[in-house]
């Protein structure tokens, strides 16, 4: 039997908010920032719920709506458009590795696309629920399979070209 190994990180290593704004500056100008994230953050280890996934999604969004043009620029802060993963499949509970390590995660994930959508109102952001287009049908109820991601760009595409049009 598969055993979750003891959390082996303890900081920035995994912490996108850590590194964001340094990124972001670095890359200036920037007019859109694409966060997509929340499926690890199901993983029984961190213990997370729904709402704390959905507020580290909110952080990053912050993060962005407060660059303030780097340092020492005046570039305006980019646009941001919040993706919610879609929920995991029940698969994903057959698994020997995946079932353990994201036990409970199919329905915390299930509960992710309104808390997220209210974050994005919240931060100013434009929203895409990809649990709208696409569901998890790769092999493992984790991941997604070459269909879905054709599927799950095209959304992208098409919610990006108002988004775009708005900056210009």
């Amino acid at each position: 039997m598969y055993r979750i190994p003891p959390h082996p990180s303890s900081g920035a290593q995994l912490d996108g908010a850590a590194y964001l704004p340094a990124c972001l500056s670095s890359h200036l100008p920037v007019d859109l920032v694409v966060i997509m994230l929340g499926t690890n953050d199901l993983k029984a280890i961190y213990n997370r719920t729904p709402f704390r996934i959905a507020l580290g999604a909110g952080h990053l969004i912050d993060l962005t709506n407060t660059l303030n043009g780097g340092v020492g620029t005046t570039y305006p802060n980019p646009k941001v458009l919040l993706i919610c993963p879609p929920p995991l499949d029940e698969k994903i509970k057959e698994g020997p590795i995946f079932g353990p390590m994201f036990k409970g995660g199919v329905e915390k994930s299930r509960q992710l696309a309104p808390l997220y959508k209210e974050i994005a109102a919240a931060g100013g952001a434009e929203f895409l629920d990809a649990g709208s287009v696409i569901n998890t049908d790769g092999i493992d109820g984790l991941h997604f399979s070459e269909d879905a991601q054709k599927k799950l760009a095209v959304a992208i595409a098409e919610k990006l070209k108002p988004i775009r049009q708005a900056s210009k």
